[in-house]
């Protein structure tokens, strides 16, 4: 099916992916992502994809939302470890000794959790809602715990380099830090003020 504005500005031609309706104009990105091909309309390249809503439409996220997003969700998760590390002092009558193994383990496992929960049901931590963003699969899907997992444990290799992993959001063409292409993954922006071209019913 084929759809075209009254302007003549935005073409797209609607196809069908593994898991999900998207409408893609130039074809599709490396990963199955569709493109959105648009004329001196918007710099940034743009995806539809009906995740949730068929009117939301999906955006490359920058780089900047996602820090702050990422911020926002590290104040709430230093929230829940303070109260976990302070229920554990109260119990035990004093504080506990650094580079205690299981305590550290304890916080590993916590973050995790923390993360994985909002990763796997719905796709949006708390930072991630605020600032309209949404982690989907390569393929445009919902995230399941293995991916979660994967995507985890290379976040903290993306940190390592001096955040090299994180800054290669820059130039990659598809926006994507390290973690984002280990686990088959990637942030999107939510933009369910824009509204996806209309269907043909050719």
């Amino acid at each position: 099916m084929v759809s075209e504005t009254s302007s003549g500005a935005l073409f797209s031609t609607r196809m069908r992916t593994p898991t999900s309706n998207v409408v893609t104009g130039r074809g599709r990105s490396r990963f199955g992502f569709a493109r959105l091909a648009t004329r001196n309309t918007h710099p940034a390249r743009q995806d539809v994809n009906q995740f949730a809503n068929p009117d939301t439409v999906l955006l490359r996220a920058g780089l900047a939302r996602r820090f702050a997003a990422l911020c926002y969700d590290a104040l709430l998760l230093a929230a829940v470890l303070f109260c976990f590390t302070l229920a554990l002092t109260v119990r035990g009558g004093g504080p506990i000794a650094a580079g205690t193994l299981w305590f550290e383990l304890s916080v590993g496992g916590i973050a995790f959790v923390f993360f994985g929960w909002f990763w796997t049901h719905g796709g949006q931590t708390l930072g991630m809602r605020a600032w309209r963003l949404r982690l989907v699969s390569k393929e445009g899907g919902a995230v399941g715990w293995g991916r979660a997992a994967v995507r985890f444990a290379a976040a903290a290799l993306a940190l390592a380099p001096l955040g090299l992993g994180y800054w290669w959001a820059w130039i990659d063409r598809d926006r994507r830090c390290w973690h984002d292409v280990l686990s088959g993954t990637r942030v999107v922006r939510v933009d369910v003020s824009a509204r996806a071209p209309a269907r043909s019913t050719q």
